[in-house]
């Protein structure tokens, strides 16, 4: 069973409010293998790979952030450990390579023997780590003021994503901790009714417009009038790379 926690921020911003929450999580699938211990980290030390999608095509922009998550989760959490960024990897084998690795684990899920190497031989290190992100769905949903119990028009959105995450020992080539967990956020706009203002003001911009040929600056939409709330999907990635990082070997 999930459990919801709610924070509610009001804002009195062109009479908009905003209600935001967020899920419990737990690790399915998890395991760790027994020599993937507290001092076996300390003496071999990670490298954060990266973060792929399974579900989109990221952009570097979103590869870079993601993986920078994931390595300052693991650091909050686990502060004696000696983990290596994403980006001190593309610095020593380049762009191309690193690409070619992160692509092949988008598609089968696994680092090759070939690419386990490279990782070793640029990094020095024991342990590689990288994660996948294997769904990505938001939801939506509208009220009107006589179904919500706040007289104003309601959209909701909710953003559920699931993510895996493998850290493979690389002088054996297999993953020795791993797991999927899901996590989600949700957040709802209030939007008062819109009303068309028929002033003298607005009345005269709409002419002058029409003079120019141009259309004038209305919302012409349900979704322009009452948007739903974007949730960066960094948030919710946050919290599930907290919760992996929470299971990792401690002293």
């Amino acid at each position: 069973m999930r459990y919801a926690k709610i924070n509610a921020i009001t804002a009195a911003i062109l009479s908009l409010l905003i209600l935001s929450g967020c899920g419990g999580m737990t690790m399915t699938g998890g395991y760790i293998d027994p020599g993937f211990v507290h001092q076996s980290i300390l003496e071999g030390r990670m490298a954060i790979v990266g973060v792929v999608s399974s579900v989109q095509d990221l952009t570097v922009k979103e590869r870079n952030d993601y993986a920078a998550v994931l390595k300052t989760n693991i650091m909050e959490y686990r502060k004696d450990y000696s983990v290596t960024s994403s980006g001190d990897l593309v610095n020593k084998i380049g762009r191309d390579n690193y690409n070619l690795i992160l692509d092949n684990y988008k598609v089968t899920g696994g680092l090759s023997t070939e690419n386990l190497q490279t990782i070793k031989e640029a990094m020095g290190v024991k342990y590689a780590v990288i994660s996948r992100i294997e769904s990505d769905e938001t939801t939506k949903d509208k009220r009107t003021p006589s179904m919500s119990y706040s007289g104003k028009i309601e959209a909701k959105a909710t953003r559920t994503m699931t993510a895996s995450l493998n850290i493979y020992d690389i002088d054996t080539g297999k993953s020795v901790f791993g797991g999927n967990i899901e996590g989600y956020e949700y957040e709802t706009e209030y939007h008062d009714k819109y009303t068309p203002r028929n002033d003298f003001a607005s009345g005269l911009a709409g002419i002058i417009n029409a003079a120019k040929g141009k259309q004038a600056d209305v919302p012409q939409t349900e979704d322009e009038l009452y948007p739903y709330p974007f949730i960066d999907p960094k948030r919710i990635l946050n919290r599930i790379f907290q919760q992996f990082s929470r299971n990792l070997p401690k002293k």
